[in-house]
């Protein structure tokens, strides 16, 4: 718990997310002894006092940080991102808050900062888990132990080896977040329950297995990083560390260093009350540093905030969690199902208030409101580019998007990726002025390179040399003479390929970008690339409410001398195509007019960007002049 914590609060533990893991392990080894204790008790073991337990124990906290987190929902979150958390709290009353994060953002992703619930994911991993295990132990134990260990034995293999494809297979986030890909976690502590309590592994052998365990784990907290392929294989170390230390400190090792040691009180106080802190700490933490500039504070007040949850984690313990689970009037069937109906009701009405209401926009004033409203839904003349993108099949077809009068021929190919999309609304303008023709060939994280495979999700991938010599031949058989390309060009260049080193990997991209302006000349095209506009911190869209909730200027954003070095890395990046036909357009100017901070809206108060990155259409026609000498 204290790793996630540390990790969570960015207190020195790069790899305190496999803090999880641990719990998973525990958690799965904790409900089979309790499971495999009433199966060989006189009494045997009940479903219904089985679930009505966990109901006691989970719930009541759960329903207490969910009501809270909406309470300061309400008062701390832009509308797009209460919407959001409510939608959050449908899916977590259902008990399917890990589907709905899986489809809307990834664990170390930018945006996790706007996501008060994002932890619960794995509390509905662990409630999907607790429907189906015991089912599955029910009914094989009575036929055969053997039988229900060497289907646990299946299963975990199986799931251990479908996260391991997801991750390889790009979908990563299936992988984190849903049970298939982590019940081998759980599982590996199922399996740690059927050992004896009193087997005869020497004593010193467990006590190895249990120090090895804890150095596992602790160089898992310390070099383990977010951008690691995980869970799959990586997980294998905090899961095999944490079955030793369990296994290596049971048994007749009672008295060992160890066991000692996490017997301390403090420690295991921080046991006791771990489940409130776990839910507690997340909310707090996002709701501290919302408004901040990147959601950073100081160290000595993220400590402080921690201490606040342990605070909270206490009272909650004290006062919902232990009076619930003991109180016999929480013990009575009738009681403990309404304490069931509860959690999804409330979770129901709550998100849905949030939901429908689209966030309940008029907490905030009116220019605040529609900034979070533009910047949330994308609302802008791009939209219809961006779903103009056209596949590899259509490519190959030689049928890319294209404006301007059918019976002229194409004075210019737009080629990249979504920066490419985002500049269309300014070449759709000179198609029309100048009365020629303008095609579009971008894809998604797909940049115009040819020889260079992608690395992202939703790029061509494998196919990204396939996408580049279908553009090629459409240039070809169209005679196009000028190429715009339009990339997010220093996100490519400054990202490892294929095990290189950087400077390797950037002169790769110098040579195949060269390679790629080349074949373009051959076809008699001439090239011009666009440079990457400014980009801005992740936390843009809450930095320009900001800004309008004080009603100051909509300023700042990238600062001029970081947009210069960018443009120096773009001269470099292009060094060795200075001999050919290519032009540079620098957007830089239309930005910094007078050296100072970048343009964020027009003269008429329009949004230049639709997020951190993209231009909006108002900012695509800021640099239409550049444009006009491809068309003259």
């Amino acid at each position: 718990m204290g790793a996630v914590l540390l990790y969570h609060a960015k207190l020195g533990l790069p790899g305190g997310f496999v803090g999880v893991d641990v719990f998973f392990v525990i958690s799965g080894y904790l409900i089979t002894s309790l499971i495999l204790r009433d199966l060989q008790s006189e009494g045997g073991f009940s479903l219904v006092d089985f679930w009505k337990k966990r109901i006691r124990r989970i719930f009541p906290a759960l329903l207490l940080v969910l009501i809270s987190t909406f309470v300061l929902g309400w008062f701390f979150l832009l509308p797009s991102h209460f919407k959001n958390l409510g939608e959050s709290l449908m899916f977590q009353g259902a008990f399917l808050g890990n589907f709905y994060f899986w489809g809307s953002v990834g664990y170390f992703g930018d945006s996790t900062y706007t996501i008060p619930l994002l932890h619960t994911w794995s509390l509905a991993v662990e409630e999907q888990f607790y429907i189906l295990f015991p089912l599955i132990a029910l009914v094989l134990y009575h036929k055969s132990k053997s039988i229900l260990l060497a289907t646990l034995a299946i299963l975990t293999v199986g799931s251990l080896v479908l996260s391991q494809y997801q991750l390889q297979a790009g979908h990563a986030d299936a992988a984190f977040y849903l049970l298939p890909s982590r019940a081998w976690e759980l599982l590996a502590g199922c399996l740690l329950a059927f050992i004896p309590e009193r087997e005869t592994a020497p004593s010193i052998l467990r006590k190895i297995g249990a120090w090895l365990g804890v150095l596992i784990l602790l160089w898992s907290f310390l070099f383990f990083n977010e951008s690691m392929p995980f869970p799959g294989l990586t997980a294998l170390g905090p899961v095999a560390g944490t079955v030793f230390v369990i296994w290596g400190t049971g048994g007749a090792n009672k008295e060992s260093l160890l066991v000692r040691l996490l017997s301390f009180r403090p420690i295991v106080f921080v046991g006791l009350i771990s489940y409130s802190l776990y839910l507690w700490h997340w909310p707090i933490l996002i709701f501290a540093t919302y408004w901040e500039e990147n959601h950073i504070v100081g160290w000595p007040y993220r400590v402080g905030l921690l201490g606040l949850s342990v605070l909270l984690a206490t009272l909650s313990w004290k006062f919902v969690e232990q009076p619930v689970r003991h109180l016999k009037f929480f013990k009575k069937g009738r009681n403990c199902f309404f304490l069931f109906l509860a959690l999804p009701i409330t979770s129901l009405l709550l998100g849905g208030a949030a939901y429908f209401s689209n966030g309940v926009s008029g907490r905030f004033p009116e220019r605040v409101a529609e900034i979070d409203f533009y910047l949330s839904n994308g609302l802008d003349q791009t939209d219809s580019w961006f779903s103009a993108r056209c596949d590899l099949d259509s490519a190959q077809r030689g049928e890319f998007p294209t404006i301007g009068p059918k019976d002229s021929p194409i004075q210019c190919l737009v080629w990249g990726d979504s920066h490419a999309m985002a500049v269309m609304p300014a070449l759709e303008r000179l198609s029309d002025i100048h009365g020629k023709r303008t095609s579009m060939a971008a894809y998604t994280a797909t940049p115009p390179v040819s020889g260079f495979q992608s690395f992202l999700k939703e790029s061509m991938g494998k196919q990204s040399d396939e996408w580049a010599d279908a553009v090629l031949d459409y240039v070809k058989s169209n005679k196009i003479p000028n190429v715009l390309m339009v990339a997010n060009w220093l996100w490519y260049y400054n990202h490892l390929q294929d095990g290189l080193k950087l400077d390797e990997s950037r002169e790769k991209f110098e040579k195949d970008l060269a390679e790629t302006i080349k074949k373009l000349n051959d076809l008699g095209a001439k090239v011009w690339i666009l440079e990457r506009v400014p980009l801005h911190t992740p936390d843009y869209h809450i930095m320009l409410a900001k800004q309008a909730l004080k009603d100051l200027p909509l300023t700042g954003g990238m600062d001029y001398q970081a947009a210069i070095k960018d443009s120096n890395e773009h001269k470099q990046m292009i060094n060795k195509s200075t001999d050919l036909n290519v032009s540079i357009i620098d957007p830089l100017p239309k930005f910094y007019p007078d050296g100072g901070a970048c343009l964020l809206v027009d003269g008429q108060g329009y949004l230049l960007y639709i997020d951190n990155n993209h231009l909006s259409s108002k900012g695509a026609i800021l640099l239409q002049d550049l444009f006009n000498p491809i068309f003259e």
